[in-house]
């Protein structure tokens, strides 16, 4: 995915204890080592918040808690403009799920979201975590949006996502958002973590 001034290489969910959701490796030779100084971490997106911090707020302020030993900062500017948009898709679309639940009309697109939210039912840790993972990865074909949408960052909310069967890393790591709250985790527990790769391939 290329963006303006950086290039966001990732955006995973770290939920329950945790646990970066990528796919579960079959076997060890799927596993790939992390390079520590290969990545920085750009953006933590902390939902709980429900605020985006101010430029004038204090140097202590903008610290956010560091994962794997890397320092964090608080989303602002342009990545939390997009993270406002698609939380407003977002709260919608947990109205309609709600409305599945109450056996009223549902649209397919939200029945697919229940569906994946379901592989990971009878399951709890990991074992529900990694199940949902992997549902997500399985119904979504990696697209850029350049490809998909004409422009070069495009963020999309959970059913625009899946009723396209596509879309780049925040795509899934949104789905996988919305469908592991959906699935009883805690809003403490679900993160969004952006990085911005910093060495040149």
């Amino acid at each position: 995915m290329r963006l303006r001034t950086a290039i966001v290489v990732g955006a995973y969910i770290f939920a329950a204890s945790g646990a970066m959701l990528l796919a579960l490796p079959q076997s060890e030779r799927d596993i790939v080592p992390f390079q520590e100084d290969y990545l920085e971490s750009a953006a933590f997106i902390d939902v709980s918040l429900q605020v985006v911090r101010q430029d004038s707020a204090t140097e202590s302020d903008r610290r956010a808690p560091p994962l794997f030993g890397m320092e964090t900062e608080p989303f602002a500017g342009d990545v939390a403009t997009k993270w406002r948009v698609v939380e407003s898709e977002i709260d919608r679309e947990q109205q309609v799920l709600a409305r599945c639940r109450s056996q009223e009309a549902c649209p397919v697109v939200a029945k697919n979201l229940a569906d994946i939210v379901a592989e990971g039912a009878g399951r709890s840790g990991l074992a529900r975590i990694g199940l949902i993972n992997r549902a997500v990865n399985l119904y979504i074909t990696a697209t850029s949006d350049e490809a998909q949408w004409g422009v070069a960052d495009h963020w999309s909310s959970p059913f625009e996502t899946l009723q396209t069967q596509r879309g780049d890393c925040e795509d899934y790591a949104i789905v996988k958002y919305v469908a592991l709250l959906q699935a009883g985790l805690s809003r403490d527990d679900v993160k969004i973590v952006i990085l911005r790769k910093t060495m040149r391939s």
